[in-house]
C-alpha cells in the first residue's frame, strides 16, 4: 500500500479503528475488574459512591444511602474515606462528597438494567444486569467526547493531523487507563463534557449573534460542573470568550442578552447539585471534603507536574507539545491560546492546593484529565508546523515513543495494584 493510500485509509476508517480497539479493551478491563480484581462489581471506590445515586434514586426515592452502604461494605466495594461517608448530624444521613453529573449520564443505561432486573424478579440496582449497562455508559459518553474533539472541536486542522492527535490523547496520556480500564470513574465523563463545553464555545465564537450557542455554552459548563466540580476552572476560557465576543460585538446589546441566557442555562445544574447537597448535608452549597480539603497558600506545583510516577508531564509527556502549539497558535489567536494556558495553569494550582494532590488512588494526575481537549487545541497546531518542518514520519515515531512510556507507566501501575490491593 502506498503513502498516499495509506493516508487516504486512515482519514476514512481511522476513527473507526479507535472505537472498535476502545471497545475491546474496555471489555477486558471490565471482565478483568470482576474476574480477577474486585469480585462482584464493576463500581468500586469513588466509582460506587457516584454509582450510589442510581438505585437510591430509582428505588428508594431518595438520597440516604445507610442501605446502598451496607451493601458495598458486604461486597468490598465501598471504599471511601470513612470521613466522607460518616451520617451528617443535620440530617441523620450519611454523606456522600461525590457529585451526581455521572449518575445522570449513566441513568439511561443504568434504567435498562433496571428493567433486565425486573425481568429476571430480583431487583435490587446491584445486579450486573444493572452494572455493566452503567458502566458501558462510561465508554459511550467518552467516545463521543472523543468524536466531538476529532470532528468539531478540532475541525480547523487536517483529517490526519486530528486522527494523530486524537489518538495520542487517547492512548499516550493518563486517560487510556480511565476511558479504557476504569469505567466506573468520573473521568472520561468529564473528559466528554469538558470536550462538549469547548465545542460550543468555538461555535459560539464563529456565530456569536445565534443566541442558542450562548445557552449551548451555559449548559454544558453546567454539566461540567455537575459532573466534577473541580472541571469549573475551564470557566477561565469561557469568561476570556464571553469577554471578546462582549468587546467586539456589534451591536453590544445582542452579546449582553447571549451572556444572559448563558448564565441562565448554567442555573440547572447548580439546582441540581443544590438540592442534592441539601438533602444529604442540609447546606445546599459547601465543599463536602470539609474545610481543611484545599490549602491555598501551599500548592504542590513541580510535584504535580513531575513527580515520578504520577506527574502531569511526566506520566504524558506529549502534552508538553500541547502546551507549546497553544504558545504558537496565539499569533493567530491571543484570546483563545492565552486563555488556554491560563485554564491550565489554574487548573494545575487548584489541584496542587489539594491535601490530597496527588489525587489518592490514580494513575496519572487524573483530576487534570479534563484539561486534555484543551491540550488537544495545542497539539494539533505543534503537529501541523512539525509537519511543515520534518519528515512526517518522525511525527508518527514521537507519537509511538509517546504511546510506548504511557502503557509501560500502566503496566507497572498493574503490577503495583495486583501487588498491593
Amino acid at each position: 500500500m502506498s503513502d498516499s493510500n495509506r493516508a487516504d485509509w486512515l482519514r476514512a476508517h481511522g476513527f473507526k479503528v479507535i472505537v472498535v480497539v476502545a471497545t475491546l479493551a474496555y471489555l477486558a478491563g471490565g471482565l478483568a475488574y470482576t474476574m480477577v480484581g474486585s469480585g462482584s462489581t464493576l463500581f468500586v471506590n469513588d466509582g460506587f459512591q457516584y454509582y450510589c445515586y442510581l438505585p437510591s434514586l430509582a428505588l428508594d426515592r431518595d438520597l440516604d444511602f445507610t442501605n446502598e452502604y451496607e451493601i458495598g461494605r458486604a461486597d468490598n466495594s465501598g471504599g471511601a474515606e470513612s470521613e466522607f461517608t460518616a451520617i451528617v448530624p443535620e440530617t441523620g444521613r450519611p454523606g456522600n462528597a461525590w457529585a451526581v453529573g455521572p449518575a445522570i449520564l449513566w441513568a439511561p443505561f443504568f434504567l435498562v438494567g433496571l428493567l433486565s432486573e425486573w425481568l429476571t424478579g430480583d431487583v435490587t440496582g446491584f445486579s450486573m444486569w444493572c452494572q455493566w449497562p452503567a458502566y458501558m455508559g462510561s465508554l459511550f459518553w467518552g467516545v463521543l467526547g472523543a468524536w466531538i474533539l476529532y470532528r468539531k472541536v478540532l475541525a480547523d486542522y487536517g483529517q490526519l493531523t486530528r486522527l494523530l492527535v486524537v489518538t495520542v490523547a487517547l492512548v499516550a496520556t493518563n486517560i487510556s487507563y480511565y476511558l479504557f480500564f476504569a469505567g466506573h470513574m468520573s473521568h472520561s465523563l468529564s473528559f466528554f463534557a469538558v470536550t462538549l463545553h469547548i465545542y460550543c464555545l468555538r461555535e459560539l465564537l464563529t456565530k456569536p449573534a445565534d443566541l442558542r450557542w450562548w445557552a449551548f455554552s451555559g449548559l454544558s459548563f453546567g454539566l461540567v460542573g455537575l459532573v466534577r466540580w473541580q472541571d469549573v476552572v475551564i470557566g477561565v476560557l469561557t469568561l476570556a470568550v464571553a469577554a471578546k465576543l462582549l468587546a467586539t460585538a456589534k451591536p453590544c446589546r445582542r452579546a449582553l442578552l447571549g451572556l444572559v441566557l448563558g448564565l441562565v442555562g448554567t442555573l440547572p445544574a447548580v439546582a441540581i447539585q443544590a438540592l442534592v447537597f441539601n438533602s444529604i448535608y442540609g447546606k445546599s452549597f459547601l465543599i463536602p471534603q470539609g474545610d481543611g480539603w484545599m490549602v491555598w497558600t501551599r500548592p504542590h506545583v513541580l510535584e504535580v507536574l513531575f513527580s515520578y510516577p504520577k506527574g502531569f508531564f511526566l506520566n504524558s509527556p506529549v502534552l508538553v507539545f500541547g502546551v507549546a502549539g497553544l504558545i504558537m497558535a496565539a499569533a493567530k489567536d491571543r484570546v483563545w491560546s492565552l486563555a488556554s494556558l491560563l485554564t491550565v495553569a489554574v487548573a494545575v494550582y487548584v489541584c496542587a492546593a489539594s491535601t490530597q494532590w496527588g489525587s489518592g488512588e490514580s494513575f496519572g494526575m487524573r483530576r487534570l484529565v479534563a484539561m486534555l481537549p484543551v491540550l488537544a487545541v495545542g497539539m494539533c497546531e505543534a503537529v501541523r508546523r512539525l509537519r511543515e518542518g520534518i519528515w512526517p514520519k518522525g511525527l508518527w515515531a514521537m507519537g509511538a515513543l509517546g504511546v510506548a512510556w504511557n502503557w509501560a507507566l500502566l503496566a507497572i501501575y498493574f503490577v503495583e495494584r495486583i501487588r498491593h490491593p
